[in-house]
């Protein structure tokens, strides 16, 4: 052992400083490669790979996406709840003096239902209404409640899901104070002219 390191050491000893340049020359250029491969060129190489699998998934969402909202499916199915509408056009109640009842008495029902503390009920009159090219003519109401928020909420729902399918609630204000909520709103109801 002592003689090969003795033999690799008298042939060190023969190389010329311009054969030892050329030999440190071509480790750095070996290192400079591992390096490129493994902090530069392998990271590339997986980055490629994962985008190229994402361009996959998202092609094959594509596709699917395109099979279920195609135009000719999304006019079916357009076709299908237009056929389960009601053919009818909404009831426009007639101003009479009875609707002023009517409606408060949907909003009284409504507030004893809900639970909240029915505080005003005030009819404001009617006037015209434009909706669209049309113009109607609106009876208007306002309104004022108390009680803790979700029962308020459940109180518009009664409103709205009451008989008048051209009732509407506007201008909905919620204050806070005293550990209660209070709440205005208007009510609209579309009527016959007349």
């Amino acid at each position: 052992m002592r003689d090969r390191i003795s033999r690799i050491l008298r042939r060190m000893r023969r190389i010329t400083p311009f054969e030892l340049f050329l030999i440190l020359a071509i480790i750095a250029v070996l290192a400079g490669n591992i390096y490129l491969f493994f902090y530069e060129y392998r990271p590339s190489l997986q980055a490629r790979a994962e985008a190229e699998q994402g361009l996959v998934v998202w092609t094959q969402r594509l596709t699917m996406y395109q099979s279920i909202y195609s135009l000719s499916t999304l006019q079916a199915r357009l076709n299908s709840i237009v056929a389960q509408l009601p053919h009818e056009p909404p009831v426009f109640p007639e101003r009479t003096p009875i609707l002023d009842v009517d409606v408060a008495d949907l909003v009284i029902q409504s507030a004893e239902t809900a639970g909240v503390s029915l505080r005003s009920f005030e009819p404001l009159g009617v006037y015209s209404e434009r909706l669209g090219t049309s113009v109607y003519q609106a009876a208007s109401y306002h309104v004022e409640a108390s009680g803790q928020l979700a029962n308020l909420n459940d109180f518009l729902g009664e409103i709205e899901g009451g008989d008048f399918t051209t009732l509407r609630i506007m201008d909905i204000e919620i204050t806070f104070s005293d550990g209660t909520y209070n709440m205005g709103f208007d009510i609209i109801v579309l009527i016959q002219r007349g």
